[in-house]
């Protein structure tokens, strides 16, 4: 799949305009603070319906005015369609397709489909849990509206759950019933994840070993919320009546996929305490990696638009050439400041400049 063509009118500081995007990479320059890292943005939301960087939609609108607006023809195996993200003072986000407004991520094997690494992904390995089980529901979610489905029934089961333990003692019923509901949400989610990061560790593991080299090698590793020992929902309800005194002492939930994470070691060594930044950048590049693989498999090979923003700094020169490697299949947007070196073999169809918002096409 690609963008064939992005527009936007009052988004972020970038000028009103559009820009037609190569089908290979789409090599993206500029001083820093110029839109570089808005036009990702922009492709993202027309994936997600939703901004990657904040819920605000009054934060991305153009200054002095009301509302935004981003077109995007995209093109499929299956065929082309018109897409759009906007959202105004009046009105409340939408993203439509065809004209008609519909919610992102309801169809998304067939729609557009986007894996983004920007700097703040460094987060993936430097912080907590939270972070990798988002990087997790995110990828899931564009691959099955059914997770999305379970990932929202969970939370808000879990939040009436934990506003029945803040309130005192609540009838053993009760919490039966909620117990149960939580189960069966919990148990989709906990197999999802589960095969998910089965899938990606060696997909990981591959990509970390061509940018650092094969030794020490990336591990991955599923770390689960639920105990092993829990089969099916009423091992699931057995477990949390087991840690029901403890759950009212604190009030709140211990139990569950809301407590998973991803552990990541590189050889012997915890990446996120041990690491050196480069090695850090390298492990949340490689757990991108794998997640657009993953999908482009779970979409029988439709490969995923990726969007690299600033992917170049920190990575000695080894590691550039490796990325070089990974850089292929599929549609790529790519930014790097002036004068930065590009890995030599990166395939570029299509070079763009932006500098104070507005964004124009070079030549090659």
């Amino acid at each position: 799949m690609r963008v064939v063509r992005i527009g936007w009118r009052h988004f972020r500081n970038l000028v009103a305009g559009g820009v037609e995007l190569d089908a290979g990479v789409n090599l993206i320059e500029g001083p820093n603070a110029q839109g570089k890292t808005n036009l990702l943005e922009a492709v993202a939301m027309l994936a997600w319906g939703r901004s990657p960087r904040t819920q605000h939609d009054a934060q991305i609108w153009t200054a002095g005015e009301s509302g935004y607006r981003l077109d995007g023809e995209v093109e499929r195996r299956s065929g082309s369609f018109r897409i759009a993200v906007e959202a105004s003072a009046q009105q409340r986000r939408r993203w439509l397709r065809g004209g008609v407004a519909r919610r992102a991520g309801v169809d998304p094997l067939g729609s557009l489909r986007a894996v983004l690494f920007w700097p703040d992904h460094l987060e993936l390995v430097k912080g907590g849990p939270a972070v990798r089980r988002d990087f997790l529901d995110e990828d899931l979610g564009q691959s099955s509206p059914r997770y999305q489905s379970a990932v929202r029934r969970y939370d808000r089961i879990l939040s009436s759950r934990n506003a029945l333990l803040r309130g005192g003692e609540p009838s053993g019923a009760l919490l039966d019933a909620w117990d149960a509901q939580l189960a069966e949400a919990g148990l989709a989610i906990r197999a999802a994840r589960e095969r998910m990061v089965a899938a990606i560790a060696p997909l990981a593991r591959e990509s970390y070993a061509a940018m650092a080299g094969a030794s020490p090698a990336l591990e991955v590793r599923y770390v689960s919320g639920v105990p092993a020992q829990v089969s099916d929902a009423a091992d699931f309800c057995a477990a949390l009546r087991e840690r029901r005194a403890v759950d009212l002492a604190r009030g709140v939930t211990t139990l569950g996929p809301h407590r998973d994470d991803v552990a990541l070691a590189i050889g012997t060594r915890d990446a996120r305490s041990a690491a050196s930044q480069g090695e850090q950048r390298t492990v949340a590049l490689s757990l991108k990696w794998a997640a657009h693989r993953w999908l482009t498999e779970q979409d029988h090979g439709e490969t995923p638009v990726l969007l690299l923003d600033d992917v170049l700094s920190e990575l000695d020169e080894g590691r550039r050439r490796g990325l070089a490697q990974l850089i292929g299949k599929g549609q790529v947007l790519l930014t790097r400041v002036p004068n930065e070196a590009l890995p030599a073999g990166v395939p570029v169809g299509r070079r763009l400049r932006v500098e104070g918002g507005v964004v124009e096409v070079l030549a090659p």
